[in-house]
């Protein structure tokens, strides 16, 4: 939602200028409303399908891709203000991931992750999505429970002592 762009932005406080990196890009379609406000983006997605959807948005035109896991993604020693992840973090190893986001931040840097939370068994159609999901990707969707497993995780590990919810 526009309203979670602009509170990442308001509670982030990254300038114009900074550029933002976000993990699992897919379709670029969680990175697109920072890039539509013009920060600089680098995606991370290790699918070449869906990076060649991404490049296709005209807001993502300058963002750069690495075709690669993200824990296999070499970042050059970079460090950022703001690191995303829109609906992907649980495909990340999460120990390797989490220690991974925290040193590419710079200090004071905010890791902002966020869901789109469907409950597949509400319906035989998101049943029915849901096996469809699998036989493509070879695994489920994201549960609900990925998202509140991952956020117990991040707010119990050491690096992200703080941690803010937020519902839209």
């Amino acid at each position: 939602p526009k309203n979670l762009i602009e509170d990442v932005i308001r509670i982030s406080k990254i300038d114009a200028s900074d550029e933002i990196l976000d993990i699992g890009s897919a379709t670029g379609k969680g990175c697109v409303g920072f890039a539509k406000k013009g920060y600089k983006i680098t995606c991370v997605e290790p699918d070449k399908k869906l990076i060649s959807v991404a490049k296709e948005k005209p807001s993502l035109k300058n963002a750069s891709f690495i075709n690669k896991p993200f824990e296999k993604a070499d970042l050059k020693d970079k460090k950022f203000p703001l690191i995303t992840s829109a609906q992907a973090f649980h495909w990340v190893d999460f120990e390797k991931g989490i220690k991974k986001v925290h040193d590419l931040l710079f200090p004071g840097g905010y890791f902002a992750f966020f869901w789109n939370i469907t409950d597949f068994d509400y319906s035989r159609n998101l049943k029915k999505a849901s096996r469809i999901i699998k036989k493509y990707y070879g695994k489920e969707p994201p549960k609900k429970d990925e998202f509140y497993r991952i956020y117990k995780d991040i707010k119990k590990s050491e690096y992200f002592p703080k941690i803010k919810k937020k519902k839209y």
